[in-house]
């Protein structure tokens, strides 16, 4: 998370880098550009090469990257050995790594989940051995568990879903963020799942 928040705050400092030392919006317009572009162009690339070599790690290619373009440039700023066209330069190779993070950090997000998976108490092993299924999920394993064991979803416009059984009622969607978040420890979200009848049914129905 701090990771995107960063990197959406890139373009901006980068924009208010160039006003504030070339005093040209034009050169900031094209920095930016520089800066987004080129990566735009290679991200069907960057997709495959997050699925053959691992998301940890060229997200880290593409963090280290960054940091090496930053430092260059805050370094040869602060010797006045900028000229504009090596700060383009360095724009358009940092942004050849992009689109790593970018797809990278969105995708880890269902492994996320499917880690918390682990913890549901019961799953039977064939649950458990589809649990890589979740991206095709996302958030709504949840949900789908619950739907086995009989509850029933019920929403109205602009108002979270909300799954009945009932008398009872369940947030689906705010447990499995709260999970996400480290909100509930394992003994408390066992019980949980005792409580919603979901003990012993499989993520995927036989």
């Amino acid at each position: 998370m701090l990771g995107r928040v960063a990197g959406q705050m890139l373009t901006v400092g980068l924009v208010l880098f160039v006003l504030s030392r070339y005093h040209s919006p034009q050169l900031a317009g094209a920095a930016t550009f520089l800066l987004l572009f080129p990566g735009l162009l290679l991200s069907p690339i960057a997709g495959v090469l997050l699925d053959r070599y691992g998301r940890t790690r060229l997200i880290t290619v593409d963090y280290i990257v960054v940091a090496i373009a930053l430092f260059s440039m805050a370094g040869l700023s602060a010797g006045h050995r900028l000229p504009p066209s090596l700060l383009l330069g360095i724009c358009a190779v940092a942004s050849l790594t992009g689109p790593l993070s970018a797809a990278g950090v969105r995708s880890l997000f269902p492994s996320v989940v499917a880690g918390s998976v682990a913890l549901l108490p019961g799953l039977h092993d064939r649950a458990r051995r589809q649990a890589h299924m979740l991206p095709n999920y996302s958030i709504g394993w949840l949900p789908e568990l619950l739907k086995y064991a009989g509850w029933h979803a019920e929403s109205l416009p602009g108002r979270p879903v909300v799954m009945r059984n009932g008398d009872a009622t369940v947030e689906p969607f705010v447990e499995v963020n709260r999970l996400s978040r480290g909100e509930v420890d394992t003994p408390a979200w066992q019980q949980s799942c005792s409580d919603l009848g979901i003990r012993d049914v499989p993520l995927v129905p036989a």
